[in-house]
């Protein structure tokens, strides 16, 4: 898949965020674009996880009021030296994100033609536009999440016990 974000990882190496993220996960044995992430139940952790050959991926357990929000999947590389972590969307949010980009797109080219209206296009661009909003909360509640799980384990991995 393509990876759309890299991110740098604050203040700590990439192993240490590897535990603070793995001990605010639930374990997943299916890819993460299979299942859903979606839950009512009241958990304590943040996020699903599960381990692929290039290193372990996460996604951001959701409430069922954040349905609309666009799946977002974090992967940390299995190299040791590296100190970021990468985000894309999932196989579901790409296809929804294709199916907003290529009518706003063949709507912006009918309306340059002259053979189709302003509002129609406004129209096209309006639902463009308000994916794009939810993928961006998604992406900020995301990071916001990575953070919290790295600095909820980090006095734990920093002092010798």
């Amino acid at each position: 898949m393509l990876y759309s974000k890299k991110v740098m990882v604050p203040g700590c190496s990439l192993s240490e965020a590897e535990v603070g993220l793995r001990k605010l996960s639930i374990k997943r044995t299916l890819p993460l674009d299979m299942v859903s992430s979606i839950t009512d139940i009241g958990t304590d952790k943040y996020f699903f996880g599960y381990n692929v050959k290039k290193g372990l991926t996460f996604t951001r357990i959701k409430a069922a009021l954040e349905r609309l929000l666009p799946k977002l999947i974090i992967r940390l590389p299995s190299a040791a030296d590296t100190a970021y972590y990468r985000i894309r969307l999932s196989a579901v949010s790409t296809l929804v994100f294709c199916m907003f980009t290529i009518p706003w797109l063949l709507s912006l080219l009918v309306t340059i033609t002259g053979r189709n209206t302003l509002e129609n296009f406004l129209f096209a661009s309006g639902f463009y536009g308000i994916y794009g909003v939810l993928l961006l909360v998604e992406l900020k509640l995301t990071m916001l999440r990575v953070s919290q799980a790295i600095k909820r384990y980090m006095p734990q991995i920093i002092s010798p016990v």
